[in-house]
Order: structure tokens, then C-alpha cells, then sequence
């Protein structure tokens, strides 16, 4: 019995398929970690919530209009990696772009079993069109299991609340959505806004601001030049000296919201 369902993405086809291919894309609205080689016969792993990883294989692909791929659980033995078949379909319309995913292979109980589910993320990637990102997803709260792995799974989560952010300079008009590539050794000022996370301050606390060029192992390497990360070449990556400024003319600071 398949699952079959659309649902319009307020984006054109190309950056629809980006949402729904790309690792940095992916982790807005479906994953905690992806990896994957997005070519016929390269393969998959999604750590979708913490202690759950579906993983498979490339079918067939073509960017921006289609992608058909094998789909399992690694902890499910009865529907393991490669078990049943995904295809995600991309038609452009008024308003954006409609996609449709249909999941072959399923018996009747993992049907109704997987329809909550993609229901669910299939709402989210609507959100993460609209607004850049589905923000906190609240399954990803409350794992199944308190294992070590799981533990850390959910941690990563809850760090990818407040990021990662790619860094470039906002044009004037757009902000972030036309970046253009910073110019080596001038100063530029960046202004952005995490989303909401809320913490309890007690007395002897302290807020740490942590500034990096990359996440990995947790999120993609950063090759340190102005391209997209899953077109890189081995060529691309470099090093790179990043700044963050103190001075009187040139002051760096943080506004935090405070809730009594």
C-alpha cells in the first residue's frame, strides 16, 4: 500500500530540490545529520530523531525535477535499508512548487505507520520554504530510548536550534538570500537573529559566544571559498584566517532577551 501526498513549497523547483537533496537543507526541516551522495547508486543516512536513522540508495535523479530513492530503517528489521522505494516528484505552479513524494513498498500497518510521519515533516518542509527553516521540531524532545548514542543525537539537535549560519555579506535589499562573497582583509559588519532558545540563568552563570568556519563532523566541512559546500571539490578546500572585531569604531556585540 503506498503513501501518495502533495503539497506546495512556496520556492522555485531548483531551490525546492535543494530542500529536499541537501544535507544543509535537509537538517530545516527532516534531519538532526544527513550525508548524502546525490548521484545514481550513491547512497544515504538520515538521522532523522535521536536513536532513528533511515538510510538507502540513489535510484534515479534529476535535479530539479525528481529524485527516486530506497528507503529503511536501520532498526527496523522488518522494513531495514533498501526495503521500499521513495520518489519525490517536482512540478512547477503558481505559487511555488508542488511536490509530490510517493512511498512504495510499505505493507498496510507501515503505511498508516509512515503517513503520520510524513504528514508531519511533509508540514514542515512547507514551513521551511516559506520561512527558511521549520524551526525546533518538538519529536526530536522526547527519544525513544536514553541510550549514549541517542543522548548525543538529541543534544546535536538541540545545538542546530541556534544554528549553523553561513557567513556572507547581506546585500541591502535581500539580507541573506542574494549573499555576495566577503572581500579578504576588509571589515564588514554582519547583523543577524538566532532563533528563540530559552534557558534558565542562575547565579554564576555565564553566556559563551562560540565563533568557527565549520561544524564538522556535525555539519558540513566549510572549504573557505564562495560556493555552494555539496559542489565542492577536494581543490576548493583552504585555509582561511577569520576576524571577529573589538575595537572602539569597529565594536562586536550580542543583544539577549530577558523574561523575568
Amino acid at each position: 500500500m503506498p503513501f501518495d501526498k502533495s503539497v506546495i513549497v512556496p520556492l522555485d523547483p531548483d531551490a525546492t530540490f535543494d530542500l529536499v537533496t541537501q544535507p544543509d537543507r535537509l537538517r530545516r526541516w527532516l534531519t538532526i545529520a544527513a550525508r548524502v551522495d546525490m548521484r545514481a547508486g550513491g547512497g544515504y543516512r538520515w538521522t532523522v530523531t535521536p536513536g532513528h536513522h533511515a538510510a538507502g540508495s540513489i535510484v534515479d535523479v534529476d535535479p530539479g525535477k525528481h529524485v527516486t530513492f530506497t528507503f529503511g530503517w536501520e532498526e527496523d528489521a522488518d522494513l531495514p535499508p533498501g526495503a521500499s522505494t521513495v520518489t519525490v516528484t517536482l512540478t512547477p505552479v503558481d505559487g511555488g512548487t508542488e511536490v509530490r513524494l510517493v512511498h512504495d513498498g510499505l505493507t498496510d500497518d507501515q503505511a498508516v505507520q509512515h503517513a503520520e510521519g510524513w504528514n508531519h515533516f511533509l508540514g514542515r518542509l512547507v514551513a521551511a520554504g516559506h520561512d527558511g527553516d521549520a524551526g525546533p521540531d518538538e519529536w526530536v524532545a522526547s527519544p525513544d530510548q536514553l541510550d549514549e548514542l541517542s543522548c548525543a543525537e538529541a543534544t546535536l539537535a538541540v545545538l542546530q536550534q541556534g544554528g549553523p549560519l553561513g557567513a556572507a555579506v547581506p546585500t541591502p535589499i535581500d539580507g541573506f538570500l542574494k549573499p555576495e562573497p566577503f572581500t579578504p582583509g576588509k571589515v564588514e559588519k554582519v547583523e543577524f537573529e538566532l532563533p528563540d532558545v530559552y534557558h534558565a540563568f542562575r547565579r554564576g552563570h555565564r553566556v559563551m559566544i562560540h565563533v568557527q568556519s565549520s561544524w564538522f563532523p556535525l555539519v558540513d566541512r566549510n572549504p573557505q571559498k564562495f560556493l555552494k559546500i555539496s559542489e565542492a571539490r577536494a581543490e576548493d578546500f583552504q585555509k582561511a584566517t577569520q576576524r571577529v572585531y573589538r575595537s572602539g569604531n569597529n565594536a562586536s556585540g550580542m543583544q539577549l532577551l530577558v523574561i523575568e
